[in-house]
């Protein structure tokens, strides 16, 4: 609760977490596969001794913890952090959301409109009644309490408001981006797991008249495989949308959305960093916010690390960038920045709560 390179409400989060954690070691429970004896094991740290093929190792952190219970249960029920996450996911009651905002050029640039926590259905609802005047710039899927919920943010654009799909497989959301290529770009992706196949819901708008540039994405990639698509792509095209999400094995991957600039001869530098943590994540922000626009931020865990990856364009200035674990509390921060600047971009993040039947 001391360290002082760290947010208050992340102090507390690990406290808490730490103490579970540190309780259950002095639990044990009846592992012993026959009800004929009772085989007491305490709840530790290693777990695995090579048995079944579970190497004996820390599974500590909500990734490992969700790993080692997917490949073996009877281990993950005498692992701490098994226990310590499953709390505090049953704990949490609304997403981690960070927001990141731009300076304002003039205009209607200030007028936007989001949403946050529905369901499918009413957030199309709300899209279409949206779409004239609003354009859709960015949507977030997570789920709350079992019930999977969409998040979006709009900017006032009238008659840029592109398309909206819900695909279940990569071939069918690959199809779409190439049949919309003509007349659309494809500005957010998000890659979630849904049942037993990854689904994909892609954001488009309206191409500007005679803009015929194309962008690219890709996804499934590891962390290596997209740093090297990231320095293959064209200078002028651009990162606009990261997204980190596990695949039906548990293997953390990764997508991208590369938009491109009018004129292919800007080829301003752009760049993507990769941070342990939020305040190394934070510092540097903070110490690039000049001559770069920070466009768009991913949070994810690796191997039990929490991690921050930002993308920036180079040109203008980053403005303003906002955490907070409370999605009320963001919308609050929306009102005030909107005074002097406008909002690029929110995203929310959310370790999954979990519904307990």
């Amino acid at each position: 609760m001391d360290n002082p390179f760290e947010h208050p409400e992340v102090r507390k989060d690990y406290a808490a977490m730490t103490l579970v954690h540190e309780v259950f070691h002095w639990l044990s429970i009846d592992d012993c596969p026959s009800r004929r004896i009772t085989c007491v094991k305490y709840v530790t740290d290693y777990h695995g001794d090579g048995a079944g093929g579970i190497p004996d190792q820390f599974w500590k952190g909500a990734d490992l913890a969700r790993e080692l219970a997917r490949r073996s249960p009877r281990h993950a029920t005498r692992n701490n952090d098994n226990y310590a996450n499953f709390i505090r996911n049953v704990g949490t009651s609304k997403p981690y959301v960070h927001g990141v905002w731009k300076f304002k050029s003039g205009g209607s640039e200030g007028d936007y409109s989001h949403v946050h926590m529905l369901p499918w259905e009413s957030f199309v609802a709300h899209w279409e009644v949206r779409a004239r005047d609003y354009e859709l710039i960015d949507i977030s899927t997570y789920v709350h309490f079992g019930t999977r919920l969409y998040s979006g943010l709009w900017h006032s654009n009238p008659g840029r408001n592109g398309a909206l799909f819900y695909l279940t497989s990569f071939q069918d959301f690959e199809s779409k981006w190439r049949e919309l290529q003509p007349s659309q770009e494809l500005v957010d992706i998000e890659v979630f797991k849904d049942g037993d196949h990854l689904s994909y819901i892609g954001v488009w708008r309206i191409r500007d008249a005679g803009d015929r540039n194309v962008g690219a994405f890709f996804s499934g990639l590891k962390w290596d495989e997209f740093v090297a698509r990231w320095m293959e792509v064209p200078k002028w095209q651009y990162l606009a949308d990261i997204e980190a999400y596990h695949d039906i094995d548990g293997q953390l991957r990764f997508a991208g959305v590369w938009r491109a600039r009018p004129d292919t001869s800007d080829t301003a530098p752009n760049s993507l960093f990769r941070f342990n943590g939020l305040q190394a994540f934070a510092d540097f922000a903070g110490q690039n916010a000049s001559g770069n626009t920070l466009i768009d931020v991913e949070r994810f865990y690796d191997n039990g690390q929490e991690v921050y990856v930002g993308a920036w364009r180079g040109g203008g200035n980053s403005a303003a960038l906002w955490f907070d674990r409370d999605a009320d509390a963001m919308s609050d921060h929306m009102r005030q920045e909107d005074n002097t600047q406008i909002m690029t971009r929110l995203n929310f993040d959310l370790d999954l709560p979990m519904r307990i039947k």
